[in-house]
């Protein structure tokens, strides 16, 4: 309790499930903090035994969700195994805390614009992904293992990021052909978002 007292841009995780247990798994991996809340006695042990900062109780309580710091933490992942509690969740989450970035699964696909309304930046629907990954592995499947390799395998010198780049950056202002990016660090910008404008491929004249 200590410990996650202290804790600040953290990611607070609802739900110690199968999907949680994934997702927790690939943030220690990332070396990110968080902190996981399950009321599930046998999960709740699972978790603890991996070392895991886990909390004992109802992420549908408030003061649970504080308990887990919440308040201060940058992201917050809804994964119950119904539709209304992370509809609660999600709600509570986003009162105690306007600028978290919130993620919630689905379980019916008829809920996700609720979840959205509530307050969740991002709605995860697994039962759609996982077809939508199926059929694209029948269509397109050298795609698809492309970018399972550049998402997954921690051996490639390759892989995707996301930069933000302030005001203040040396790159702000400047066109991709001037950046130097391809020469001095070997990146290829592939994609270029301004508020809630997407850029793919970018031009090399285009401003950064």
């Amino acid at each position: 309790m200590k410990s996650i007292a202290k804790m600040k841009d953290h990611v607070v995780i609802a739900g110690f499930g199968v999907m949680g247990e994934h997702v927790c798994r690939e943030l220690a991996k990332a070396k990110i903090k968080f902190v996981s809340l399950e009321n599930d006695i046998e999960r709740f042990a699972n978790s603890e035994e991996r070392g895991y900062h886990t909390l004992m109780g109802d992420a549908t309580d408030e003061n649970m969700l504080k308990q887990a710091g919440v308040e201060q933490a940058r992201a917050f992942i809804s994964m119950l195994s119904s539709d209304a509690n992370n509809i609660i969740t999600v709600m509570t989450a986003r009162e105690l805390n306007p600028s978290l970035f919130i993620i919630s699964r689905a379980v019916e696909f008829c809920n996700k614009n609720k979840l959205h309304k509530v307050g969740a930046n991002r709605v995860i629907t697994p039962y759609e992904l996982s077809s939508q990954r199926i059929v694209n592995t029948v269509l397109r499947p050298n795609v698809v293992e492309f970018l399972e390799v550049m998402s997954y395998a921690p051996n490639m010198s390759l892989s995707i990021e996301e930069i933000t780049v302030n005001e203040s950056s040396d790159f702000a202002g400047k066109m991709i052909k001037e950046s130097g990016l391809r020469e001095k660090y070997n990146i290829i910008i592939i994609g270029i978002k301004r508020k809630e404008e997407m850029f793919f491929n970018p031009a090399p004249t285009m401003e950064i």
